[in-house]
């Protein structure tokens, strides 16, 4: 079973009632792909908390995913695809690509979305929008590579 981080990042870091609802719909789509929910926390969109985050989350808690939810945007404090960015050893480009072009065919917003994927060591971390849609969408265009993202890099799951 591979554990599995949700971080929802906010302009405040206050709980942000749509973001938990885009976390729930998430964690329903777990079922059966060998993933379990661990942790599902809230933090501000600040590079410097956010790549505490990843790298706790990656280097020291050692989850095999870690799903960011929001901040992706153009808006002026939408950090996460640089602070992520920052902390991969290997950038996955085409994962953020293929979430991109899942969602563009329910939203022109889509083409927006800055959000980027890669791996930290034994992790793989993904950038997903906020909305339910969005990371409903981004998360099932993905979710059956991940057990070759896993084969390839590390023989087996986390």
């Amino acid at each position: 079973m591979t554990s599995v981080s949700v971080l929802m990042v906010t302009a405040s870091g206050a709980p942000d009632p749509a973001l938990e609802a885009s976390a729930r719909a998430l964690e329903a789509r777990f079922s059966g792909k060998d993933l379990a929910l661990e942790e599902c926390a809230t933090i501000p969109d600040e590079a410097a908390l956010i790549r505490r985050a990843l790298r706790q989350g990656a280097d020291q808690r050692g989850f095999g995913l870690i799903l960011t939810l929001g901040g992706t945007g153009l808006g002026p404090r939408s950090r996460v695809p640089e602070a992520t960015a920052e902390l991969l050893d290997r950038p996955l480009p085409g994962i953020a690509e293929l979430i991109r072009l899942s969602t563009l065919q329910k939203s022109r917003l889509a083409a927006l979305s800055r959000g980027v994927a890669g791996l930290r060591g034994k992790t793989l971390i993904v950038n997903l929008g906020a909305g339910e849609g969005a990371a409903v969408t981004g998360f099932d265009a993905i979710a059956p590579l991940l057990p070759f993202v896993y084969e390839d890099r590390l023989n087996s799951w986390v």
